[in-house]
């Protein structure tokens, strides 16, 4: 019952105004709106209008706004957990090189620290190194193992409360 300019541009008509694409285009257009109430809860609003037509003109618009916050909200965190995946992968792949790197100059100072050749003082000096290069492995595996996923572990649910969950999420709004 009210103009969708009330709703979605504050009385002024909308710059992505689907009403007048579909008199444009003579094809059914939608756009979703981000829309801040006056209790500053952010909604998105998807609007779609239809063009009705009678004897083959277009009489009028048939516009349909449906409420899309909760699967726009979805849609959000999954785009952010897959951006997580991603890091978590390329932090994977770092510790992975970092790792061999690690082993690499591990071993050459190994080596050149038992050599009979090599003085006491410039030992002293090897463990040390030695040391820095344990302390870099222990943050690497605790980086390996915090990008690595968790086990999957099942818990019991209601098979009803998740197939109300369902349709309530793919019902429109």
């Amino acid at each position: 019952g009210v103009d969708c300019r009330e709703v979605f541009c504050g009385g002024e008509m909308c710059t992505a105004c689907v009403c007048i694409r579909v008199a444009e285009t003579g094809e059914p257009a939608t756009h979703v709106d981000h829309v801040v109430t006056r209790t500053g809860q952010e909604r998105y609003l998807e609007h779609t209008a239809i063009p009705m037509r009678e004897n083959g003109k277009i009489t009028r618009f048939l516009e349909i706004i449906t409420d899309v916050t909760r699967r726009r909200q979805f849609e959000e965190r999954a785009i952010r957990t897959e951006r997580l995946l991603a890091v978590g992968e390329t932090a994977a792949f770092v510790a992975h090189q970092m790792r061999n790197g690690l082993t690499s100059i591990k071993m050459l100072v190994q080596l050149r620290r038992e050599s009979p050749v090599v003085p006491e003082a410039e030992r002293r000096s090897m463990d040390i190194v030695l040391g820095s290069i344990t302390h870099l492995e222990q943050v690497v595996t605790d980086l390996l193992a915090f990008a690595r996923p968790g086990p999957i572990v099942p818990t019991p649910a209601s098979l009803n409360v998740l197939a109300t969950e369902a349709a309530a999420f793919v019902r429109p709004q």
